[in-house]
């Protein structure tokens, strides 16, 4: 059984606690105190194990649900190769089978996506399987800009996807200067239809993904699929209450995937 770092804590505090009030006890002939003091302490511990076993279950839960929506990526954009692994710091599976469900019923002409992975793969097949769009990926780091890309010629995918290493530095937007992107929007030649917002890494500055509305909404469609990743974040949380109060025209759609995901549209 595995506790939280907080949990060790409170039962290292626990037997502590007790081993001072036996020591006291025992000195001055106050048994009383013990069995007390024990009896807090076994439920303390009894409360720790249920909380423990409800994290278990609740993760047990989360690996059924992973194990469906594997099946259901492999069985509906059937990949050449298998794709790099999900979870960890990588694309979850639920959440790229969210992203297949949402790039197969929007059938998008062209896809924006900041932080470039696994995702790139699993929205390039759906394109690959609605015959029509592309994908333009930016990066800030190159290393993955490069693995993307190399995984992209092994999945024979290139004809939907342009990765573009796009460095982090000092950009205005609006009447702010923020660290942003190194990103040409003139070269984007077309109305974006699917924004998925994954990046910039949350290192980066406060509310790093912040700049993501305004730096890309002149350039959004009507009815286009706004995502936000790591939605249940402390920063993100701000995020995404202030694109919708700031925006004017985005509106919340297809509910958020349990928090961890935010999903709108522009109206």
């Amino acid at each position: 059984m595995r506790f939280s770092r907080d949990e060790k804590w409170v039962l290292s505090i626990v037997i502590l606690s007790l081993g001072i009030v036996t020591y006291f006890a025992v000195k001055n002939d106050s048994y009383h105190w013990i069995a007390i003091t024990s009896l807090l302490g076994v439920l303390v511990v009894i409360t720790l194990v249920i909380g423990n076993f409800r994290r278990l279950r609740a993760r047990v839960d989360e690996l059924g649900r992973d194990g469906q929506s594997v099946v259901a990526l492999y069985s509906i954009l059937n990949p050449g190769i298998p794709l790099p692994e999900l979870g960890g710091y990588a694309l979850s599976a639920n959440k790229a089978a969210k992203l297949m469900e949402l790039a197969l019923d929007k059938k998008p002409k062209l896809i924006v996506e900041l932080g470039s992975g696994v995702s790139t793969l699993v929205l390039a097949y759906c394109l690959k399987k609605n015959g029509a769009g592309r994908i333009v990926s930016y990066d800030h780091d190159e290393n993955f800009a490069r693995i993307t890309r190399e995984n992209v010629e092994k999945h024979n995918l290139s004809e939907y996807v342009e990765v573009i290493h796009a460095p982090i530095g000092e950009v205005e937007i609006g009447n702010n200067k923020v660290k942003w992107y190194q990103i040409d929007i003139n070269k984007i030649d077309e109305n974006i239809d699917f924004l998925f917002v994954d990046g910039p890494p949350r290192k980066t500055q406060e509310m790093a993904r912040y700049p993501a509305m305004k730096f890309f909404d002149n350039k959004l469609e009507s009815g286009a699929i706004v995502l936000l990743d790591d939605a249940n974040r402390r920063d993100e949380i701000k995020i995404k209450e202030l694109w919708i109060e700031e925006s004017g025209g985005l509106i919340r759609d297809y509910g958020n995937f349990r928090e961890e995901m935010f999903i709108a549209r522009k109206k």
